[in-house]
């Protein structure tokens, strides 16, 4: 629905434009489904539910962008924080036990893809 909302505006604007828009829209939008979603308490399904939905709404997203920086997944989430931070939230649900939480925080943490505080990841998993 979002998309054939705003896909009419393509046509009309610059690429560089374009990319901007479409960032500013899913940063909003992700911000505010990470307000809802600290809410929420996720089942395993739920969670893994969670993480499909999650790939979805990244590729999607990188396929709406014009621009060749933004071909990776690694590339959308710094250009849109927020956006990563949902992968994160992702990620964190969908972590068996809970000795591997410092694990796998730690290896994205080297990767450069990690943007919570352990304080935030310690209140969310505590739901």
């Amino acid at each position: 629905l979002l998309e054939e909302l705003i896909q009419p505006l393509r046509q009309f604007l610059a690429p560089p434009l374009w990319d901007n828009l479409w960032i500013s829209i899913i940063g909003t939008t992700a911000k505010r489904l990470e307000t809802l979603l600290r809410k929420t308490n996720f089942t395993s399904l739920g969670a893994l539910a969670f993480d499909s939905d999650m790939r979805d709404f990244m590729t999607l997203t990188r396929d709406l962008l014009l621009s060749d920086e933004y071909a990776s997944n690694a590339a959308v989430t710094k250009a849109c924080v927020p956006l990563g931070r949902l992968v994160q939230m992702a990620k964190l649900l969908n972590i068996d036990e809970v000795e591997d939480v410092l694990d796998v925080v730690s290896s994205l943490k080297r990767k450069g893809n990690w943007d919570w505080k352990l304080e935030d990841a310690q209140t969310f998993l505590a739901l």
